[in-house]
């Protein structure tokens, strides 16, 4: 049992950042083996903690049958990563590899994010905890029970903190112990229900199945809404029923809790467990073997359950379940035979999936009728059986009968309102009315349509977010947006472009179908500041967004904005929501819109470069989009367009080429370089000719030469592509990307929770690395106004102040903390390279001796043997 699932909240903590090898944010807990679950939320217990006799009778495979899954937890080969000054330090399965970044430097501690506080005025308990919790989250249940034990020492130790001992002693083995330990707690009221629960578990893994029905009585009792009590329960007297004995009434009791579970709770993730440990019980051995089948076939292991069924039904000839299920594997591909499974499904009549894949059956052979029939048959047995209804619906809709179509969608929007299933049955519904808001599947909409919707979209966006007016620069903006939709792909005046500024501080822009592009206020006041106001700047972002219009990218947007209902129908804007439409586009889409939309704006005459000055300066300001998003990164960006640039610079050299093959008399293959040309200025004069006049010549040559009057032809060699300047990538840090991006995530982190005083520490520490110490000092001043006594902030502040050339009164500030802080090796590291910097060669030899005896063996170390070596 995890500490958090028994007391319905996290108790887990890092390890604490003042002790060695601990300074990352804490570790992730490890995978527990499965036989050491019982404290597990789900109330499970595994079959492999069952003693192999009972195992192998017929109540420990009645207890096996149902067996839910185990629970997903943290992998155990966690890999970290702390920044330690000069050096990056990777832990893989407890091994610790150093990577030299750069010579010696002023030692900057990132911070672990505090331990959660347990109980005032008694910190050596909470001390005996927090590292109980540390042994515990490294899988050593053994040195973390001796740390537990201690901090209940005392008869008032709270509750966390015996529960805390209860688990490590089950972890440990000590079952009776762990009962001991769980009879000694007295929570009350609904408290008591997972405890209760807990105490279930165990008394099932020691197979006193009387004692365990009370326990989740008792819970049930507690807490009536519980469904680990009810499962519990069910499980129990599951197992008094598989007893050898075992009275009827028994037998009665499991069936009536398990089928009370089931009821009670349709939805919760055991109940298919539930109904396994019902056929077992039910039907005996052909129940348990129909548990073995719907493992196989979840494992689509077809033939291994076909085999296991056929043994059901031998057992037993009438389990229905048994008939359905044999009918879903005959039916699978690897199978494929159709006709014996609807055999078997025949004979499941009173079961209402077997009559769904009847019908199902039916619609493939365009069987209408038969179809209607058999899907009505469904719902008439189970009438929520949401996709009984949806196939009708569709049955209905392709007999032309609207109105019973229309009824049976909407009885799936109500049975299922949030699932894909109800989705698809709401845009059928929209289809069939004329609701564009309920549209959500890709059907085909002509380009009116399109211009219509996405006005539609873009006007009721606006009316949410405000606008603000400067005629100067609507002016400026539509001037450069006319020349860029002149230069797209698509037909001159097919789409009419308009922008309007939007009242947001939001860097970004947004297009829909129809040529509507808004232009946020945050983004133009970046333009203005940090990009000359420029209209090539201003080109890029124009370009960007109409390529995603002439590619029709903004028919996705369109989607996303009638999903994204609170954007249009809310009372309140609220700029969080915009996340939906602005990182809505795939990477494809944004790649694409990057690169054609640099090609309009060189075809309009403006520096196609432009785009990459962009990206470049929204990773300078810390505006990166973190990675494992589907939005692209603006570094990406950045890259794929500088390629795409290249590759448009060679193919602007086509022109020339083709003048000198047409010299050459080589007309075909100036015919070649002109197409590629004009592929790139469609609107080249020069180009067009030349590509008539290479083709002309191309097909003179194919005649036979006769004598008549000669005719002058003009090869126009005037136009010249404007040159596209790329200039060289910054050389040097290859880390400096990676610390862009980290940095971008603390302030993505620290956007959403600003009280996060770890986020803001490491910022610091990233700003300090990335050359801009000025904006570490006032990150690390704001930390210390949140955490006044953090030890951290305090020596990476200092550290800061030094690299800024600020050394007064740094020495005594390092000397003081060191003194309040004689473990903390970053800040000893510092005074000891502070003092040697000073000359002050006996005290620097004696902290770096000190220093030694607290971190000897990562890369510091070596740093601080070196310059003891100098002092020699």
């Amino acid at each position: 049992m995890r500490q958090d699932e028994l007391e319905g909240h996290v108790l887990g903590k890092p390890a604490r950042s003042g002790q060695p090898g601990m300074k990352h944010l804490g570790h992730p807990s490890p995978a527990q083996p499965p036989d050491q679950r019982v404290f597990s939320e789900a109330g499970l217990l595994h079959p492999a903690r069952l003693p192999a006799l009972f195992r192998r009778s017929f109540a420990g495979r009645l207890v096996a049958s149902f067996f839910a899954k185990e629970h997903s937890f943290f992998p155990s080969n966690t890999r970290e990563w702390r920044l330690t000054g000069p050096f990056f330090v990777s832990r893989m399965g407890g091994k610790e590899k150093v990577m030299r970044t750069s010579a010696i430097a002023i030692a900057l501690t990132l911070a672990a994010a505090p331990p959660a506080s347990t109980r005032a005025g008694e910190p050596a308990a909470r001390e005996e905890i927090e590292r109980g919790d540390a042994w515990a989250e490294l899988g050593n249940w053994k040195r973390a029970l001796e740390h537990f034990r201690r901090a209940c020492d005392a008869e008032d130790a709270p509750l966390s903190y015996r529960l805390r001992l209860a688990n490590a002693l089950y972890r440990s083995g000590d079952r009776l112990g762990a009962l001991e330990a769980i009879d000694s707690l007295r929570p009350s009221g609904k408290d008591r229900a997972p405890i209760l629960c807990a105490k279930g578990n165990i008394l099932m893994d020691l197979q006193r199945f009387q004692d365990a029905c009370q326990a989740y009585q008792d819970a049930r009792a507690a807490n009536p809404e519980d469904a680990r009590a009810w499962y519990g329960l069910g499980r129990c007297r599951a197992g008094l029923a598989g007893l050898p004995g075992a009275a009827a009434s028994v037998r009665d009791e499991a069936i009536g809790a398990l089928r009370q579970f089931i009821e009670k709770f349709p939805s919760d993730r055991r109940v298919a467990a539930a109904r396994d440990a019902l056929a077992t019980i039910e039907f005996g051995e052909a129940g348990f073997l129909l548990a073995r089948a719907r493992e196989e076939m979840a494992g689509a292991r077809w033939k291994e359950a076909e085999a296991l069924l056929r043994k059901a039904l031998q057992k037993t000839p009438d389990l229905e379940e048994a008939h359905y299920l044999l009918g879903l594997t005959l039916s699978q591909p690897s199978i494929d035979r159709v006709e014996d499974a609807q055999a078997c499904f025949r004979k499941a009549a009173r079961h209402p999936l077997a009559w769904l894949q009847r019908g199902l059956y039916a619609f493939a052979r365009d069987d209408l009728e038969l179809a209607a029939q058999a899907f009505g048959q469904a719902i008439a047995l189970d009438n929520t059986l949401a996709e009984a209804h949806y196939q009708l619906g569709l049955t209905f809709q392709t007999l032309l009968k609207e109105d019973e179509a229309r009824k049976a969608f909407s009885e799936v929007v109500r049975l299922a309102p949030d699932t894909p299933l109800g989705r698809q049955a709401r845009s059928r519904l929209g289809w069939m009315s004329g609701d564009l808001n309920l549209l959500t599947e890709g059907q085909a909409i002509d380009a009116a349509s399109e211009v219509e919707l996405g006005h539609k979209v873009a006007t009721l966006l606006e009316q949410k977010m405000g606008t603000f007016r400067d005629a100067r620069l609507q002016e400026r903006l539509e001037r450069i947006l006319r020349r860029i939709a002149a230069n797209t792909d698509r037909l001159p005046d097919a789409v009419p472009y308009q922008v309007r500024l939007i009242n947001l501080d939001t860097v970004n822009a947004l297009s829909f179908s129809g040529g509507t592009i808004l232009l946020f206020r945050g983004l133009i006041d970046f333009v203005q500041k940090d990009l000359g106001d420029s209209d090539d700047a201003y080109a890029s972002i124009l370009g960007h967004e109409v390529a995603h219009v002439a590619l029709r990218h903004g028919m996705g947007m369109l989607h996303l904005a009638t999903e994204a209902r609170e954007l249009i129908q809310g009372q309140a804007f609220d700029v969080r929501n915009l996340e939906k439409l602005v990182v809505g586009l795939s990477r494809h889409n944004e790649f694409e819109a990057d690169q054609l939309g640099s090609l309009y704006a060189y075809r309009a005459g403006f520096d196609p470069a432009a785009g990459m000055v962009l990206h470049r300066r929204f990773v300078e300001k810390g505006l990166e989009v973190p990675e494992g998003r589907d939005h692209p990164t603006h570094a990406q960006r950045e890259r794929q367009l500088r390629e795409y640039l290249l590759s448009l610079r060679a193919k602007a050299r086509h022109f020339d080429a083709g003048l000198a093959a047409f010299e050459k008399k080589d007309y075909a293959g100036a015919a070649t370089h002109f197409e590629i040309f004009v592929g790139l200025f469609p609107a080249s004069a020069a180009g067009r000719n030349n590509l008539a006049l290479a083709r002309m010549r191309t097909g003179l040559v194919l005649r036979k030469p006769e004598v008549d009057y000669r005719l002058g032809d003009d090869l126009d060699p005037r136009f010249r592509a404007p040159p596209i300047v790329l200039r060289a990538g910054e050389q040097g840090d290859p880390a400096r990307p990676h610390l862009l991006q980290a940095a971008a995530a603390f302030r993505e982190l620290l956007n959403r929770e600003r009280s996060y005083t770890p986020a803001r520490i490491n910022l610091a520490s990233c700003l300090l690395y990335l050359g801009d110490p000025l904006g570490a000092e006032k990150t690390l001043e704001e930390a210390l106004r949140q955490a006044p006594d953090s030890a951290i902030a305090k020596n990476n502040l200092l550290a800061a102040r030094l690299r800024q050339n600020r050394a007064e009164g740094v020495l005594e500030q390092l000397q003081e903390l060191v003194k309040k802080n004689p473990h903390l090796a970053e800040a000893r590291f510092n005074l000891a390279l502070l003092l040697q910097r000073l000359g002050k060669a006996d005290e620097s030899r004696r902290e770096w001796l000190a220093f030694l005896k607290l971190d000897p063996s990562s890369g510091f170390a070596e740093q601080a043997r070196n310059q003891i070596a100098l002092l020699k």
